[in-house]
């Protein structure tokens, strides 16, 4: 029964994300602080430092620097490592916008290097699993993975 209430809170972590990918600040911010107040969750898929992240990326991107230098000052060197390999890619690269436009909490150049590695890492293990889903038989459908969006991490 665990299982299941994990995964009905995951939906409301997903809708809070949507918000946050849809530049819909206002409402990520609300849902991300509701989502703080559910349980289980996996350790693996949820930290309350990255949660941290999300808002105070939320709050960059609506031009509040002090109020995201606040919301993400304990956050911002949390080692982040123990949750799944895209949490750890999205933890880096919210890091990164956030010392991009608030330089004084760390070094940009840094959290560049370390999300390059991440990206490095992801893309080597959709790569392992391609290929370890490649000696199941032929799936034409499973392909190299391509972010398209806009916004994608580039």
């Amino acid at each position: 029964m665990v299982g299941v209430s994990a995964l009905n809170n995951f939906v409301y972590l997903w809708e809070a994300r949507l918000h946050l990918l849809a530049d819909e600040f206002e409402a990520a911010i609300a849902a991300l602080h509701a989502v703080r107040s559910m349980q289980p969750f996996a350790r693996y898929n949820f930290h309350e430092s990255l949660v941290d992240l999300e808002i105070g990326y939320c709050l960059v991107r609506q031009g509040h620097f002090s109020l995201a230098a606040t919301q993400v000052s304990s956050a911002m060197d949390v080692d982040l490592g123990g949750l799944h390999d895209d949490d750890k890619l999205v933890a880096a690269w919210t890091r990164l916008k956030i010392l991009e436009a608030v330089p004084e909490l760390g070094d940009a150049r840094s959290a560049s290097d370390t999300l390059n590695v991440l990206r490095n890492e992801f893309v080597a293990s959709c790569e392992d699993l391609r290929v370890a889903l490649n000696g199941l038989g032929s799936h034409a459908h499973i392909t190299k993975p391509m972010v398209i969006h806009p916004k994608a991490v580039r």
